[in-house]
């Protein structure tokens, strides 16, 4: 992996992760003084399977801590989503993007080329090198869960469309 890579990644995770932010700030806004509660969205889930709102952040937040953790040699922090309130879900936000800001200044990757081990359920376990971790674990699990908290927050009423998500492009926008 490169440290284009490196950075480009950090990139990603910090804009989408602010986006994220920027939703759960229109959801608060959107909700103040009206008979729709934060708490409806804290409870929502897109399926009976699935895991509720609080845990689509913290999972949403897990991949760039795992690769920050990764990068920098250290242990990812572990949040439990159960006991977290809407302010403890953004302010994990910030800190995950505080802690992606600590891995943009390693700017080594050289470490990346280890091969990645992955626990999973049932005593498996997936290995991977870092190019591999990085586009065929970490991207599309954030992205997943990224989706997944848009998702939450549409369904409950929250006034947001597909230009709140995509705001990561605003500066590439010009005028004809």
């Amino acid at each position: 992996m490169t440290v284009h890579k490196l950075m480009q990644a950090c990139d990603i995770f910090d804009s989408r992760l602010q986006m994220l932010g920027n939703l759960m700030a229109k959801a608060e806004t959107q909700f103040a003084g009206e008979d729709r509660s934060l708490e409806d969205i804290m409870t929502a889930r897109i399926a009976p399977d699935m895991l509720p709102f609080p845990y689509q952040i913290v999972f949403a937040c897990n991949q760039p801590n795992g690769f920050a953790a990764w990068v920098m040699g250290e242990d990812a922090p572990e949040t439990n989503a159960e006991t977290m309130s809407w302010e403890e879900l953004s302010a994990h936000i910030t800190e995950t993007r505080s802690r992606i800001e600590k891995c943009r200044a390693a700017q080594d990757p050289s470490h990346l080329e280890k091969i990645k081990t992955i626990n999973l359920p049932g005593e498996m376990y997936l290995e991977l090198n870092g190019d591999d971790y990085l586009a065929d674990w970490l991207m599309p699990n954030f992205y997943f869960h990224v989706v997944t908290a848009y998702n939450l927050m549409r369904m409950k009423g929250v006034v947001i469309g597909k230009a709140d998500y995509m705001q990561h492009l605003m500066p590439h926008v010009r005028q004809k």
